[in-house]
């Protein structure tokens, strides 16, 4: 989606890879989710909050804004939500060889308080989000974590905004219905499609994580 929306003209959009090459990100958005599951500090996100974190940014994808999915829903009522679905089995595996394998693999979680503060702090925001989202067992509890959240998504915007709030959009269908809802023109080219284990990979290279 994230490729999808640059090439439609959208910037600065907000993807987990952005968190992975920014330091500094990895900690606001840990301290965000202390404050959503656990009441820490002002104990209220608000639109404040996310203002300062995402401000300048024309689109979310991804971790770890997906994870306040409700709460931005409610503080930006006029947002216009597209729900990438998949199979959930396609997505379990997607995760299970990405993010989880990183997240999960024994030697970086050794190596990952001695090599930066960017890298630790990012294995802390993981550590944080598969304990708190995934319930600490993301092969256990993955799959009806992914169904369940998809089905919030549609109980808070399925029949809001005269239906013009919600798109549920899969990959293969395409610009057009993408194109259609958000008011733009059909792009020249084939809807981008990337290999998830692939890309993020690369990207960790890439950033030298």
């Amino acid at each position: 989606m994230c490729a999808a929306l640059k090439k439609l003209g959208y910037e600065n959009i907000h993807h987990m890879f952005y968190v992975f090459k920014t330091p500094g990100e990895a900690g606001k958005w840990h301290a965000l989710l202390k404050i959503k599951y656990e009441g820490a500090g002002a104990g209220t996100i608000t639109r404040e909050m996310f203002d300062d974190l995402l401000g300048d940014c024309s689109a979310l994808t991804d971790l770890p804004s997906i994870l306040f999915a409700r709460e931005l829903l409610i503080l930006y009522p006029d947002a216009k939500v597209i729900l990438t679905t998949r199979s959930t089995t396609s997505w379990y595996t997607s995760m299970l060889h990405t993010i989880y394998a990183w997240q999960s693999d024994p030697l970086n979680r050794i190596i990952d308080p001695f090599l930066s503060k960017h890298r630790y702090a990012l294995r802390k925001l993981l550590d944080y989000i598969f304990l708190q989202f995934f319930y600490g067992n993301f092969p256990l509890y993955g799959k009806r974590v992914f169904e369940e959240h998809n089905q919030m998504v549609r109980d808070l915007t399925e029949g809001r905004g005269n239906g013009e709030r919600l798109l549920v959009f899969e990959a293969r269908e395409g610009w057009v219905p993408l194109c259609k809802f958000l008011g733009k023109d059909v792009p020249e080219g084939e809807y981008p499609r990337l290999h998830d284990t692939k890309e993020f990979r690369s990207h960790l290279i890439r950033n030298g994580i």
